[in-house]
């Protein structure tokens, strides 16, 4: 990706990185004691889920871990954790482990690091030895806005909004609050900008939290069976900070 160094690793492969990362991405919870768990009826999947879009929509900072379980086509992160804001401006810290280059012959290359986005839009990163900045993070990372994963046209929680025909599979506690499982399948435009190599619907299952703000907890995209994109959203609406690498 990065002129400057021979690697394996290209601007694309950048691109779907940090934006998977993202996906391109819980809920926001203090250390409390965990909640009893909810009994009765499940409410109706498709009211939780507008609930859940709109409430993860309207936020603007987040603590994301993102994974993947099997093989997932042209997504070499094996994982990223970090924290993002899109306001006053897209900054992000965090750190990727990524394999690339792995074929049924090959082990392939492992790259890991940390990544930062300034508050001036610059890219650094330490993949390959030292920090260096790589300039406007948006050209980088070909084109990739940072900003998208918190974007409610295009990040996590439009993704939630996307899932077609959702159905309330139970309840489970994620990160010790109460949860509802939404499954159901979306498109693959409401996949591209977390997972830029979508080119047809995947299985979406949503864990949305079922009392108080109903923020977006977990969801796993199944590409294909038995690979799967995890996230693990928290901490939304904490303060992000990000520092000049000294």
């Amino acid at each position: 990706m990065f002129a400057r160094r021979k690697t394996l690793l290209s601007r694309r492969q950048l691109c779907s990185l940090v934006a998977g990362a993202a996906l391109l991405a819980g809920c926001t919870h203090s250390e409390q004691q965990t909640p009893a768990p909810l009994t009765g009826p499940l409410p109706a999947a498709g009211q939780l889920q507008s609930e859940g879009a709109a409430a993860t929509k309207a936020q603007t900072s987040v603590h994301v871990v993102v994974t993947t379980t099997g093989t997932v086509p042209d997504f070499p992160l094996q994982k990223l954790e970090g924290d993002l804001a899109n306001k006053p401006h897209a900054v992000a810290t965090g750190h990727i482990s990524a394999k690339f280059g792995q074929t049924p012959t090959s082990p392939g290359q492992l790259v890991e690091g940390d990544f930062r986005v300034l508050d001036d839009g610059h890219l650094w990163a330490n993949l390959f030895g030292p920090w260096q900045d790589f300039g406007d993070a948006s050209k980088a990372l070909n084109g990739y806005q940072i900003s998208d994963i918190l974007s409610p046209e295009k990040g996590l929680g439009n993704l939630v909004a996307g899932i077609q025909s959702p159905t309330a599979e139970g309840r489970e506690q994620i990160g010790g609050i109460n949860t509802v499982k939404i499954k159901g399948k979306v498109s693959p435009d409401v996949l591209k900008p977390l997972y830029p190599s979508a080119k047809q619907e995947a299985d979406v299952t949503a864990w949305i939290q079922e009392d108080g703000s109903h923020q977006l907890a977990k969801a796993v995209v199944e590409v294909s069976p038995g690979n799967t994109i995890n996230v693990e959203p928290s901490k939304w609406g904490e303060t992000v900070n990000v520092t000049k690498p000294a």
